[in-house]
């Protein structure tokens, strides 16, 4: 599973995050490995696919200029 951003802080819970922009952010405990990371996301593959085909799905926001 690609992670398009990686925040890792003092923390002790590991979360994902699917954007509006369909964006794969994972939030972590410094120190937790890289494998359980990639262990996490794989267990949560279906909801992480899922929301990131909704989110592309959606049609994008015009911003209006005056």
């Amino acid at each position: 599973m690609e992670i398009d951003r990686l925040i890792r802080s003092a923390r002790k819970s590991l979360s994902v995050e699917v954007t509006a922009e369909g964006e794969v952010v994972v939030r972590a405990p410094r120190r937790l490995a890289k494998k359980e990371i990639d262990r996490f996301l794989d267990s949560r593959r279906a909801w992480i696919e899922g929301h990131r085909q909704r989110a592309l799905a959606r049609p994008k926001a015009e911003l209006h200029r005056f």
